[in-house]
């Protein structure tokens, strides 16, 4: 089940972690299966269907409540903009073309993960908005050479909640475009559900599944660029764990010269958490995540455009009141080892014969 719908009343999942947050809605809190269809095409274009269903905590239908549809239907900016997300690391400069506004479409259906035991379910219905994107104009893509390019592809649900994701995604190469070559990350996502030399798609039970990004070798042709792709660049600048907190505070720098957005990595033992950030050239900020383990290292990589940029290793429970604790447990050591040493030579002293 995705947890939470696509648009907030407060904005961008990227400004925002409340985007999939569960709604609220005359006191009842409801979800948002999303399900999307991406067609590539010659010349760069990707014409995006968006298709949500809301529905409430006991799994059924809300798509025929006109309160909760105005609500997604009106906020069609946020849904659009996220929906750029996909591309690129910001909206800024992306050329872009609505094809159809939301609208509630009863032809559809939405699949998602009720976290129920029936599993997924299909709903019938949804909210559908259409758009067509220029990925010239994206940093999704990359040249490799004369018509063949890397196209990276980020789920904007997993990578700022991993509480949230895209609950199906399908993806198809016509007009000329062909499919090369694709993986997804992380290593431990499911594969796609479908594939063919055309088509791919994923259906992801849970946010474990689904792939934060997916990576495709394509070749396009007619491809034009109509700027200088942008190229982020950034560092994590400090990374600890706060004293006597269970908390660890990582503050990244874009040390680069254009806007855009990261992605902070944390992963300690089998816990595994992401925060966006967004940051203006020379910007810093600072995120905190929960720790779930007492002792050990917690990994944190810095990834931009789908790449890691920087990587960090930090140590858990080696902080000032851990070593006090150290040091109490080696005295105590100590002592327990001045006691036996005494005990053996009271002992050796017994048995000696009496002179």
């Amino acid at each position: 089940m995705k947890h939470g719908s696509v648009v907030a009343a407060v904005g961008l999942c990227i400004l925002s972690m409340t985007l999939f947050a569960p709604r609220v809605y005359a006191q009842e809190v409801y979800w948002t299966g999303l399900n999307l269809e991406l067609r590539f095409e010659r010349a760069g274009r990707v014409l995006v269907v968006l298709n949500q269903h809301p529905f409430d905590q006991q799994g059924r239908s809300l798509i025929s409540n006109q309160s909760v549809t105005n609500e997604i239907i009106g906020e069609e900016n946020s849904t659009i903009e996220a929906a750029i997300l996909l591309f690129s690391s910001t909206t800024e400069g992306v050329n872009y073309t609505i094809v159809s506004h939301s609208e509630v479409n009863m032809n559809k259906s939405v699949f998602c993960n009720l976290g129920l035991s029936e599993g997924m379910k299909a709903f019938k219905g949804a909210i559908t908005t259409t758009l067509e994107v220029m990925l010239n104009t994206t940093t999704a893509l990359t040249r490799i050479s004369d018509d063949t390019y890397q196209i990276v592809i980020t789920d904007f649900c997993t990578a700022s909640d991993p509480q949230s994701w895209i609950d199906a995604i399908n993806f198809t190469f016509t007009d000329s475009v062909a499919l090369l070559n694709y993986s997804s990350a992380p290593p431990w996502a499911k594969p796609p559900r479908t594939a063919g030399a055309d088509h791919l798609g994923w259906v992801n039970e849970n946010g474990a599944d689904a792939p934060d990004y997916y990576v495709f070798t394509l070749r396009i042709p007619d491809v034009v660029f109509s700027r200088a792709p942008v190229k982020l660049e950034g560092k994590i600048s400090q990374a600890q764990v706060l004293s006597g907190q269970s908390v660890l505070s990582v503050k990244v720098s874009n040390t680069g010269q254009s806007q855009g957005t990261f992605i902070v990595h944390v992963v300690e033992g089998e816990y595994d958490q992401a925060r966006k950030v967004s940051l203006s050239a020379g910007e810093d900020a600072g995120v905190e995540f929960p720790l779930h383990v007492a002792e050990g290292t917690a990994q944190v990589s810095l990834i931009a455009e789908g790449f890691v940029i920087d990587q960090s290793e930090v140590q858990i429970g080696l902080g000032p009141t851990s070593i006090g604790y150290e040091m109490i447990k080696f005295l105590a050591y100590g002592l327990l080892l001045v006691g036996l040493a005494c005990l053996l030579l009271y002992l050796l002293d017994m048995l000696r014969p009496a002179r």
